[in-house]
């Protein structure tokens, strides 16, 4: 998280902005990195503990993931530097998305949506958790379903950036 923000920090500084928009996002490499890393994540676990959904069993088989990834378990979103792997349906090795005619076709907007909302949380705000909390102690498990989602929230405290415009309001 921190060498998300400080890439946004810096891009924005660079760029004389106070506020992310859409065109900032192409030079947000590390954010792109890391929402790749998490796309990758969420095919893994998909197939690793989901995979008992029939209609999912079409998207390929978890022993083939490992010749493409190194360290599936690990959040490591420096795998997809100069990658030419593409989580967009251009490469099969992983397709979150689908491809061809059965690709989502909200992808493009989505994906904006998402780097926008979370470059600009990260731009702002500082995040850290409760003092009674580790991040090693985080609970990951998921809730059982057709869809995957935390089986408990995810807490966090933010504090205001110095750099933000909100800390001057």
């Amino acid at each position: 998280m921190k060498k998300a923000q400080d890439e946004i920090r810096e891009v924005l500084k660079l760029e004389g902005k106070e506020i992310v928009d859409e065109t900032n996002l192409h030079d947000l490499k590390y954010l792109k990195q890391s929402l790749g890393n998490q796309w990758s994540d969420v095919k893994f676990r998909v197939m690793k503990y989901h995979l008992k959904l029939e209609f999912l069993s079409t998207h390929g088989q978890l022993e083939e993931t490992p010749k493409y990834w190194t360290e599936l378990e690990s959040f490591y979103p420096e795998r997809f530097e100069n990658s030419i792997v593409d989580y967009r349906g251009n490469h099969f090795e992983l397709i979150p998305f689908g491809a061809g005619r059965r690709m989502c076709p909200g992808l493009g907007q989505g994906l904006i949506n998402v780097e926008l909302s979370l470059a600009t949380l990260h731009y702002h705000f500082d995040w850290k958790l409760p003092r009674e909390v580790r991040s090693k102690d985080l609970n990951m498990y998921e809730s059982i379903g057709t869809t995957a989602r935390r089986k408990h929230d995810l807490l966090m405290i933010p504090s205001i950036h110095p750099c933000s415009p909100l800390k001057r309001m």
